[in-house]
């Protein structure tokens, strides 16, 4: 039989390895028929540059495994070659996506609130969020000089957690008015 490919996910749930088919006729050989390495939301499969050597950053790295459809990765990937010593398996790591997010400061109508930058934090997906408490100290700058606090929904998605979806940014906005703009009846 020849052997295929561990998977494996860094993270609490490892996918079950999936052999290479065997030829029909030379069940030494692989066959033509080629499994696909599944796609798993918020990361990259990814093998050693040479699979018959350790990883090591400088001189073998990890590389990405092809999609099978490149506009569309959750139809899996390509397996890696065959391995060429018989009864070694190719271990796949699933490794997380960087991610990126970024709190806007707006007014009512969503123009930006003047002299205020946007935050930007990037991580990895599933990982915390790591700008909580930039983003409390400015709305509290704000309320300072004279801004009321209309809504937040900083990290209120996905548990304060960066997504899974690395094609596009978090957006969170921060939303709030200025005294002068505020009436009382």
């Amino acid at each position: 039989m020849v052997h295929g490919y561990q998977s494996t996910r860094r993270s609490n749930y490892p996918i079950d390895p999936i052999p290479y088919p065997n030829d029909p006729k030379d069940p030494t050989k692989p066959g033509n028929d080629r499994p696909i390495v599944p796609y798993v939301p918020g990361t990259t499969p990814k093998v050693p540059q040479d699979p018959t050597k350790p990883v090591d950053p400088k001189t073998n790295p990890l590389v990405p495994l092809t999609p099978v459809d490149p506009n569309d990765p959750t139809k899996g990937y390509e397996v890696p070659p065959v391995p060429t010593e018989p009864g070694k398996d190719i271990e796949i790591n699933y490794v997380k996506d960087e991610q990126k997010a970024v709190t806007k400061f707006v007014d009512l109508s969503g123009n930006p609130i003047p002299g205020v930058s946007n935050i930007e934090e990037t991580g990895k997906s599933g990982e915390p969020l790591t700008k909580a408490t930039e983003v409390t100290t400015e709305i509290a700058k704000l309320i300072a000089k004279g801004y009321d606090l209309v809504s937040n929904n900083y990290g209120k998605d996905n548990d304060g957690n960066f997504d899974k979806d690395s094609s596009k940014d978090q957006e969170y906005t921060v939303v709030l008015i200025s005294y002068s703009r505020c009436t009382t009846i």
